[in-house]
């Protein structure tokens, strides 16, 4: 699935790269989130802007239902919604959105009905420009303190779910401009130095850092004739730890 500057959403052979079914069209917006749901009976192109999420079936191009914004977003023209998820197994599939205020929001993904009960086992995880990391019951509960140590801005976050190589607990990864930080799920609390690994972190090719002659393989690509076709890319290069 891509969205392009043709205010339309296009579906894609992912082997053959061809398009496939339908050119859907949606207003002019910023796409931050694009995501496919097989629900029973139906499948839906989920898409969020910073304002709202879409359901549009796949097999009409039609929208599905109202569109879907926190509660306490209802008085913002345009902004108000965060990081979108797909939650989804064989019985059930939900929405999950950040919203203002820190808050997390949960919805049926074909009823787009607004979920407000709890959920046994489920942990939400932010990050913001301050450095600062909450957990969240589903609940939309602030679990614990504040989880204080970057000192700058959260990027990204991640979980780790129970393995050996994280001593059978999950672990939290945050990352910043100043680095990488690991932290116990249950405890809120720091998993040692700043920068470390719990282990094999999935994703990063033996728990390790790479070496310098690893990224300068990259470089020499990019710098030689190889790459010389190469225009406007990003190119990770971090064991897979971004997909």
């Amino acid at each position: 699935m891509t969205a392009g500057g043709d205010d339309l959403f296009r579906v894609w052979d992912a082997s053959s790269g061809t398009p496939a079914g339908h050119a859907i069209p949606y207003s002019r917006c910023v796409v931050s989130f694009l995501g496919v749901l097989d629900a029973p009976g139906i499948r839906l192109l989920v898409a969020a802007d910073g304002t709202a999420i879409r359901r549009i079936t796949l097999e009409t191009g039609d929208e599905v239902g109202a569109r879907l914004r926190p509660h306490q977003a209802a008085w913002i023209p345009s902004g108000g919604l965060g990081p979108v998820a797909i939650l989804a197994d064989d019985n059930s599939a939900v929405l999950v959105a950040g919203g203002p205020f820190g808050s997390v929001h949960r919805w049926d993904a074909v009823s787009g009905e607004q979920l407000g009960q709890d959920w046994q086992g489920w942990l939400f995880l932010t990050g913001d420009d301050r450095g600062r990391l909450r957990r969240w019951d589903p609940a939309g509960r602030m679990v614990g303190e504040d989880m204080s140590g970057h000192t700058s801005g959260v990027s990204q976050v991640f979980a780790v779910p129970p393995g050996p190589e994280s001593g059978g607990r999950t672990v939290l990864l945050s990352e910043g401009s100043d680095g990488l930080r690991v932290w116990d799920a249950a405890t809120g609390a720091e998993v040692g130095p700043p920068g470390a690994h719990p282990g094999a972190v999935p994703g990063v090719k033996g728990g390790a850092h790479g070496t310098p002659a690893e990224i300068a393989d990259a470089v020499a690509y990019l710098a030689g004739d190889g790459g010389r076709y190469v225009t406007g890319a990003t190119i990770n290069v971090d064991g897979g730890f971004t997909v």
